[in-house]
């Protein structure tokens, strides 16, 4: 029983842990050029907004996304480098610790992968705005 609760607690901590500092940084409205009609008292855009705002809204979730998928990413791999080390030599603990550590950098390989096929899609929706698509990075979104 006491290695089930470590086993739920730990991973459980790392998220609690580092999930606040990745949210508080959050600003979905970070780049857009749009919003209220006066300034507001949580820092958002002023003026009206255009699909272009919207598809730098949609940047800006997709990319603290990729971000949090890292902080678990990195939380799974220690949890089971852990598993690992406290499987004093029990092949099925340290093939399912293995087994942990394989699953999430496929994970993650999945998450950088999704990321750079939404990021691309989106960019390339947004470039029909540019005056001259391509010069930007493929990865920046500025509206006119």
């Amino acid at each position: 029983m006491k290695k089930v609760t470590i086993g739920v607690v730990f991973p459980l901590f790392i998220v609690i842990l580092l999930v606040p500092v990745q949210a508080s940084a959050l600003n979905i409205w970070e780049g857009a050029k749009c919003g209220a009609e006066e300034p507001i008292e949580t820092g958002g855009p002023v003026g009206s907004c255009t699909i272009c705002d919207a598809y730098i809204v949609a940047k800006n979730i997709v990319n603290f996304l990729i971000e949090l998928s890292f902080v678990i990413a990195t939380a799974m791999i220690v949890w089971g480098g852990l598993q690992m080390i406290l499987s004093t030599g029990n092949p099925s603990k340290v093939s399912q610790a293995k087994s942990i550590m394989i699953n999430a950098l496929i994970g993650l390989a999945i998450a950088l992968t999704a990321w750079l096929v939404v990021n691309t899609i989106i960019t390339v929706l947004a470039n029909v705005y540019y005056d001259s698509p391509g010069v930007l990075p493929w990865n920046e979104i500025q509206c006119r």
